[in-house]
C-alpha cells in the first residue's frame, strides 16, 4: 500500500505541478502525462507500453484523489461531515470500485496517501521553522529520508 501511495503522490505532484488541470493547454497536459509516465516506468514494471502505464496511472490516481478528498477533514467547500462522506461513497465511489479494479486499488490507497500527503507538510513545517530560527539541519537529504519513512524509528506520529 505504501508504494502504491507513493506512486501516487509522485503522479499528483508531476499533472498538478502547481496549477490546475483544467487550465492547461492540451500540449502542456500532454508534456506533464509523459513526465508522469517516465516517472511511474519504476513502479510498474510489469505494464508495458506508454498507453497501459497512462491508463493504469491515471486509473490509480483517480480512485486515489476521490476518497483522498471525502475522507479529508474539509475541503474548499467546507467540512465532510459523515452524511456527506456516505452520500459521495455510496453514490459515486462505490459504483466505480464495482467495475474498475485499478480505481478500487487507488481508493484503497487513499488513507496511506494522505499520511504521505501529511508529512511532507510536516517536513516543509519543520525546514520553515528552521529557517525562521536561522538554523539549519547538518544532513538535509538524511532528516528528509527519516521524515518520509513512516517505518523509521525517527518518525513521530
Amino acid at each position: 500500500m505504501e508504494q502504491r501511495a507513493r506512486l501516487t503522490d509522485l503522479v499528483d505532484s508531476a499533472l498538478i505541478a502547481g496549477s490546475f488541470l483544467h487550465k492547461l493547454n492540451d500540449e502542456e497536459k500532454i508534456q506533464r502525462l509523459n513526465v508522469v509516465v517516465e516517472l511511474s516506468r519504476s513502479f510498474l514494471l510489469d505494464v508495458g507500453s506508454k498507453d497501459e502505464i497512462e491508463n493504469v496511472i491515471l486509473r490509480l490516481w483517480a480512485g486515489c484523489m476521490s476518497a483522498a478528498k471525502v475522507i479529508a477533514p474539509s475541503n474548499k467547500s467546507g467540512p465532510n461531515i459523515l452524511a456527506i462522506r456516505i452520500k459521495v461513497f455510496s453514490q459515486k465511489i462505490d459504483i466505480l470500485c464495482q467495475t474498475d479494479p485499478i480505481y478500487k486499488a487507488g481508493v484503497e490507497t487513499a488513507p496511506s496517501f494522505k499520511n504521505l500527503e501529511e508529512r511532507h507538510i510536516h517536513l516543509k513545517e519543520f525546514h520553515k521553522i528552521l529557517r525562521l530560527r536561522g538554523m539549519r539541519h547538518k544532513h538535509p537529504e538524511t532528516l528528509t529520508r527519516i521524515l518520509l519513512d513512516i517505518n523509521h524509528p525517527s518518525f513521530l506520529h
